[in-house]
Protein backbone atom coordinates (compact mmCIF):
# COMPACT_ATOMS: atom_id res chain seq x y z
CA UNK A 1 0.00 0.00 0.00
CA UNK A 2 2.65 2.43 0.56
CA UNK A 3 4.25 2.21 -3.01
CA UNK A 4 0.37 3.50 -4.22
CA UNK A 5 0.85 6.16 -1.44
CA UNK A 6 3.65 7.26 -2.72
CA UNK A 7 2.80 7.19 -6.41
CA UNK A 8 -0.33 8.93 -5.56
CA UNK A 9 1.53 11.71 -3.88
CA UNK A 10 4.44 11.99 -6.77
CA UNK A 11 1.36 12.14 -9.49
CA UNK A 12 -0.47 15.15 -7.40
CA UNK A 13 2.37 16.91 -6.86
CA UNK A 14 3.53 16.68 -10.25
CA UNK A 15 0.09 17.85 -11.02
CA UNK A 16 -1.27 20.54 -9.60
CA UNK A 17 0.42 23.35 -8.02
CA UNK A 18 1.21 23.85 -4.59
CA UNK A 19 -1.32 25.82 -3.43
CA UNK A 20 -4.29 24.16 -5.15
CA UNK A 21 -3.85 20.89 -3.50
CA UNK A 22 -6.34 19.70 -1.37
CA UNK A 23 -5.16 15.51 -2.06
CA UNK A 24 -9.05 14.67 -1.03
CA UNK A 25 -11.34 12.46 -3.26
CA UNK A 26 -14.66 13.77 -4.05
CA UNK A 27 -16.59 10.66 -2.98
CA UNK A 28 -20.30 9.98 -4.01
CA UNK A 29 -22.33 8.48 -0.76
CA UNK A 30 -25.61 8.72 -2.28
CA UNK A 31 -25.79 4.96 -2.91
CA UNK A 32 -25.29 4.75 0.83
CA UNK A 33 -26.38 7.58 2.72
CA UNK A 34 -28.99 4.99 4.62
CA UNK A 35 -26.14 3.80 6.05
CA UNK A 36 -24.35 6.78 7.32
CA UNK A 37 -26.12 7.49 10.31
CA UNK A 38 -26.83 10.45 9.92
CA UNK A 39 -30.24 12.45 10.84
CA UNK A 40 -31.21 13.37 6.99
CA UNK A 41 -34.13 15.29 8.50
CA UNK A 42 -31.81 17.55 10.16
CA UNK A 43 -28.76 17.68 8.23
CA UNK A 44 -27.38 16.90 4.55
CA UNK A 45 -24.50 16.75 2.71
CA UNK A 46 -23.62 19.54 -0.31
CA UNK A 47 -24.64 17.29 -3.37
CA UNK A 48 -24.24 13.95 -1.17
CA UNK A 49 -20.38 14.25 -1.88
CA UNK A 50 -17.95 13.67 1.26
CA UNK A 51 -14.30 14.37 0.82
CA UNK A 52 -12.09 11.97 2.18
CA UNK A 53 -8.19 11.28 1.89
CA UNK A 54 -6.84 8.61 -1.19
CA UNK A 55 -6.68 5.81 1.15
CA UNK A 56 -9.80 5.75 3.16
CA UNK A 57 -11.59 6.80 -0.25
CA UNK A 58 -10.08 3.90 -2.26
CA UNK A 59 -11.35 1.63 0.28
CA UNK A 60 -14.56 2.58 0.37
CA UNK A 61 -14.99 2.90 -3.34
CA UNK A 62 -13.33 -0.25 -3.93
CA UNK A 63 -10.40 0.86 -6.09
CA UNK A 64 -6.82 1.55 -5.25
CA UNK A 65 -4.72 5.11 -4.71
CA UNK A 66 -3.05 4.21 -7.99
CA UNK A 67 -6.22 4.42 -9.74
CA UNK A 68 -7.15 7.24 -8.00
CA UNK A 69 -3.25 8.96 -9.10
CA UNK A 70 -4.23 8.23 -12.57
CA UNK A 71 -7.31 10.09 -12.42
CA UNK A 72 -6.03 12.91 -11.40
CA UNK A 73 -3.15 12.77 -13.29
CA UNK A 74 -6.02 12.37 -16.48
CA UNK A 75 -8.48 15.06 -15.14
CA UNK A 76 -7.19 17.18 -13.19
CA UNK A 77 -9.23 15.44 -9.93
CA UNK A 78 -10.26 12.99 -8.11
CA UNK A 79 -13.95 10.99 -7.74
CA UNK A 80 -15.43 8.08 -6.81
CA UNK A 81 -18.84 6.31 -5.92
CA UNK A 82 -18.93 4.81 -2.30
CA UNK A 83 -20.25 1.02 -2.56
CA UNK A 84 -19.58 0.30 1.19
CA UNK A 85 -19.65 2.03 4.25
CA UNK A 86 -16.28 2.74 6.62
CA UNK A 87 -15.65 4.44 10.02
CA UNK A 88 -13.85 7.14 8.57
CA UNK A 89 -16.29 7.48 5.91
CA UNK A 90 -19.01 8.18 8.61
CA UNK A 91 -16.89 10.05 10.67
CA UNK A 92 -16.35 12.20 7.36
CA UNK A 93 -20.03 12.36 6.56
CA UNK A 94 -20.80 13.47 10.40
CA UNK A 95 -17.99 16.21 10.45
CA UNK A 96 -18.84 17.61 6.51
CA UNK A 97 -23.20 17.35 7.39
CA UNK A 98 -24.82 20.50 7.12
CA UNK A 99 -27.82 21.67 9.04
CA UNK A 100 -30.63 22.26 6.82
CA UNK A 101 -33.16 25.22 6.70
CA UNK A 102 -36.45 25.75 6.77
CA UNK A 103 -36.64 26.07 3.41
CA UNK A 104 -35.01 23.19 2.43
Amino acid sequence: MNKYLIAFTAAVAATAPAAAQDNKVRVDVSGVLDRLELDLTAVGLTNNVVRLPPPAAASVCNMTTSQLAYQHQQVGNMSCKAGIVSKSLKKAAKEQAVAKTAAQ
